[in-house]
């Protein structure tokens, strides 16, 4: 779910309209702000069990960029919410359409997300256990759909409403994937795996 946090306050703002308590968009600054404050925990989260399995040796190294990063971001963040949210995006009621750099820095974060997802899904389908494979299998279809979203998503398409849907379907494909991908259930472990 954290990797998803982007996409939270289109969710958030959904939700509020649903259920009448608000009527319309949320302010800017809190749109921003539930869509990329935990970033650096999330990734930081992500880096240390991904480099658990792909880069033991560079493990702290790689964290400690990803840390740096997110959190300069984050302190970047907070100044232009309190100088001029709009520096960062432009905000319609459930959509943001971002600004270069906060577009760079998503995109950056997604790539990293998909390269050590489709990484992490490499190793697993080198082993011998069936079930690790097709873990590996989700892994690594989640991690596609991931990056495809974000670059959909992300401005590179207009944001017009049939593509806000394909690429809302796409991220609930994704996140269903992906958790497959962590915890196979057993019914899916039958069906992929032959004993």
């Amino acid at each position: 779910m954290g990797v998803y946090q982007p996409w939270w306050p289109s969710t958030l703002v959904f939700l509020l309209n649903a259920f009448n308590i608000v009527d319309g968009g949320i302010d800017p600054r809190i749109y921003i702000l539930v869509g990329n404050m935990l970033l650096p925990l999330l990734f930081i989260t992500w880096f240390m069990g991904a480099t658990e399995m792909l880069f033991r040796k560079k493990r702290w190294l790689i964290v400690g960029i990803y840390a740096a990063i997110t959190i300069l971001m984050d302190i970047i963040i907070i100044y232009f919410i309190i100088v001029d949210y709009t520096f960062l995006a432009e905000i319609s009621v459930v959509n943001a359409d971002y600004n270069l750099l906060m577009m760079i820095y998503l995109l950056f974060l997604a790539g990293s997300i998909s390269g050590t997802g489709i990484l992490m899904g490499r190793e697993s389908l080198l082993g011998e256990d069936p079930k690790l494979k097709a873990k590996g299998r989700f892994l690594i279809s989640a991690s596609v759909f991931y990056v495809f979203l974000a670059l959909l998503d992300l401005g590179l398409v207009d944001s017009i409403p049939a593509i806000l849907f394909i690429t809302r379907s796409i991220m609930m494909v994704s996140s269903i994937l992906f958790y497959f991908g962590f915890f196979l259930p057993k019914p899916l472990e039958k069906a992929f795996i032959k004993q």
